[in-house]
């Protein structure tokens, strides 16, 4: 049977808590992410670029992933990678697979989540179409 991935957005810590609690109380699930997301953005628009590469007036806080406006300090509205603030060795019973390759000593292998991309659209592309 294959597995599973699904990705739940929360609005707050008490909601996060709640949901790992539940989890961790499944023996056949794990939480193996969790992605911090802002709850602000810039609306400077210094951050743009007409070709395509970063602008000078944005950086990246490389723990969280977040691209930030360098004038007001706030991320921009671009999630193109967010950091796993879960490190692979704090994941209580990860998925692994026993793997055996022609010529090659048995070896077990486990799959971690760096990060996700989650690129902004408009907000009409949530609806439903009727």
């Amino acid at each position: 049977m294959t597995g599973r991935y699904i990705l739940i957005e929360c609005d707050n810590d008490t909601e996060v808590s709640l949901l790992k609690m539940h989890v961790k109380k499944s023996a056949e699930n794990r939480i193996i992410g969790e992605f911090i997301r802002p709850d602000t953005f810039c609306s400077c628009g210094n951050w743009t670029s007409e070709n395509g590469q970063p602008a000078v007036t944005q950086t990246r806080i490389q723990k969280l992933g977040w691209r930030i406006c360098t004038q007001c300090m706030k991320p921009i509205p671009v999630m193109d990678f967010l950091v796993n603030q879960i490190k692979p060795q704090d994941i209580e019973k990860p998925f692994t697979e026993k793997i055996q390759l022609p010529g090659k000593a048995p070896s077990e292998l486990g799959f971690y989540c760096v990060g996700i991309s989650l690129p902004s659209m408009h907000a009409s592309a949530f609806k439903k179409q009727s």
